[in-house]
């Protein structure tokens, strides 16, 4: 992200907007408390070229990636929509895994040649970003259904994941394919952006 007024500024929607998903206050308070810095400055990405990969991204892409996936339960017939606060709410969090786990890069050389700008940290606890998202929330008292944990935990599941690929639930579902199709789409501008 360029300047810091603009961070303070997604910061702030950021954490407002978990306010108005429903989220108790007091749990949106502790989140920002115990996380709040590291959610203003994590990336969601490692690598440059993915198009996410700067201090920031975190909050940029679960903003965004809320947004493409009420833009595709709007397409779904009224009887089998998913609730919008539920859908939004997985979108802002099941990512933060991510703020405590990657930091910044510090070999030039990997940046340089690699485009590696940020590095998974070091004794990290062996189980996925989402599922650390999870934990996260639960350390801060923000609850979940079985239904939304499973959305919650989609992104990290296999492509050969058979239960997820033939029973995943309709929330699950667009969350995943919210999240691609914003990493995607990020993506895809940063390859327009390198041939300009």
């Amino acid at each position: 992200m360029e300047n810091n007024t603009n961070v303070s500024s997604v910061f702030e929607r950021y954490f407002n907007g978990l306010a108005k998903l429903g989220v108790a206050e007091q749990s949106v308070n502790l989140l920002k408390e115990k996380y709040g810095e590291k959610i203003k400055c994590a990336s969601i990405a490692t690598k440059k070229d993915s198009g996410c990969a700067y201090e920031g991204s975190l909050m940029n892409v679960a903003l965004k990636a809320a947004t493409n996936a009420c833009a595709i339960n709007n397409l779904l017939s009224n009887e089998v929509k998913v609730d919008v606060k539920s859908l939004s709410k997985i979108c802002f969090l099941c990512m933060i895994g991510a703020s405590d786990r990657l930091v910044c890069q510090t070999d030039k050389w990997r940046q340089e040649h690699l485009g590696e700008m940020f590095a998974y940290k070091d004794n990290n606890v062996a189980i996925p970003t989402t599922l650390h998202s999870v934990a996260i929330c639960s350390e801060c008292g923000i609850g979940f259904t079985p239904e939304e944990i499973e959305a919650m935990t989609i992104l990290d599941r296999p492509a050969d994941d058979k239960q997820s690929k033939y029973f995943a639930s309709l929330l699950a579902t667009i969350v995943k394919s919210a999240f691609e199709i914003t990493f995607a789409e990020l993506k895809t501008i940063e390859k327009v952006k390198a041939k300009a």
